[in-house]
């Protein structure tokens, strides 16, 4: 991998694309952005924000209810 997340978003997302299309799978350097705490709250509240403002939602959680491994398991399914 030669772009860093942290450096320039866009180019990184790029470079995944093209790594998972040449079958090249890079996703283990997702793991420390998926673990940062402080990104996952700023990503979920940006989610929260935009889902309110789209669907006129006001009751929205304000932290995410299902950890990473939850939603990336075969057999998830929110409740």
């Amino acid at each position: 991998m030669t772009v860093a997340y942290e450096d320039d978003v866009a180019a990184w997302a790029l470079e995944q694309v093209a790594l998972l299309r040449s079958g090249r799978w890079a996703l283990p350097s997702l793991r420390g952005v998926l673990n940062d705490l402080e990104l996952d709250e700023e990503i979920w509240a940006d989610a929260v924000d935009i889902a309110g403002r789209e669907a006129g939602l006001t009751d929205l959680p304000k932290t995410r209810l299902w950890s990473f491994e939850q939603v990336l398991a075969d057999d998830y399914l929110p409740s």
